[in-house]
């Protein structure tokens, strides 16, 4: 079984908004006030870009290349200098529209710096989506990636998502009925195939299921845990099922992933039934789904996990 595929199926994108960037240089700004559960790419086709996260080295995007920011506030300029403005003013000053699973659009954006620029005077032209994530600081796959990602235009030489994703935005410049649908798949596309790639260049650089997927017995105990959430699991039958002893599982578990196994299939279970919950199922179907022989045991647990008991937390995401 495959790991590194179900947690990825795990994450799921709500609304997301792509854009075509043009800017005459010198140019510059500012995402502020960032939520966790938003995600934004980044893929220059002419000139360059420069990505910004406090705390975090700066990335050079160039043609070819593909930035990841995963929920922090970010600067995205035409030089290291350059001066920022207020990005989310200067988009709602072009009567753009926000994010969000309720907005319809029937084309790719576009936004212009300075507005009105002139096609011609155009330096520096990207594509771009921002994400909306569903449950992301729950989320295993996003909570293990660092707040920003590049991925060179050559480590992608045998990746052809974002070429994909440029023939798209170039395809459905005129307004077309169904284009909302067909932009939630294709970004969600190219995010898990951005995502991939980093996972399988980079490999893990802190504790979580990235470095526990690489030691066999503890990715064998995750491959269980996401495939057979359901079971009466224990300690002992996890440790027995990975060929280790209950202590020696335990610590190299906790010192692999980040958080001890029952931790971690309580979080497991806990995301299978807000899926399910999601898609309709009664609180009871849903704590039976996950493993939960108690309804009350499962309501306690999940208010701990989301803040927010399951019927409200199914009446919220609906």
């Amino acid at each position: 079984m495959d790991l590194l595929d179900k947690v990825l199926q795990s994450l799921e994108v709500i609304d997301s908004a792509i854009a075509t960037f043009e800017f005459a240089a010198p140019w510059g700004f500012k995402v502020e006030f960032v939520l966790k559960d938003f995600v934004y790419l980044f893929m220059p086709v002419a000139g360059r870009c420069h990505l910004f996260v406090q705390g975090v080295d700066p990335v050079l995007l160039e043609v070819g290349d593909v930035g990841i920011v995963v929920g922090r506030d970010h600067r995205f300029v035409s030089d290291p200098h350059a001066a920022a403005r207020p990005f989310l003013q200067a988009w709602r000053d072009q009567r753009l529209p926000d994010l969000g699973p309720r907005i319809e659009r029937a084309a790719p954006l576009r936004f212009t710096w300075p507005r009105g620029m002139w096609h011609e005077a155009c330096t520096d032209r990207m594509i771009t989506a921002a994400l909306l994530v569903q449950d992301v600081v729950q989320n295993p796959v996003l909570e293990a990636l660092p707040p920003i990602i590049k991925l060179s235009g050559q480590a992608l030489s045998a990746c052809p998502w974002p070429h994909v994703l440029a023939g798209f935005v170039n395809s459905e410049q005129d307004p077309r009925p169904g284009y909302n649908a067909l932009a939630l798949l294709m970004t969600r596309l190219v995010l898990l195939a951005l995502i991939r790639e980093h996972v399988v260049q980079e490999g893990a650089v802190r504790a979580s299921w990235m470095r526990g997927m690489g030691d066999r017995a503890i990715g064998h105990a995750l491959v269980l845990m996401h495939d057979r959430f359901s079971e009466p699991w224990s300690l002992a039958s996890l440790a027995k099922a990975s060929g280790l002893s209950r202590t020696v599982f335990a610590q190299r578990f906790a010192a692999l992933v980040g958080q001890s196994p029952m931790a971690y299939l309580t979080s497991v279970r806990l995301h299978a039934a807000a899926q399910e919950l999601r898609l309709g199922a009664s609180v009871a179907d849903a704590a039976d789904a996950a493993g939960y022989r108690s309804e009350a045991a499962f309501r306690m647990a999940f208010v701990k996990q989301f803040r927010a008991t399951p019927l409200r937390y199914a009446k919220s995401t609906r």
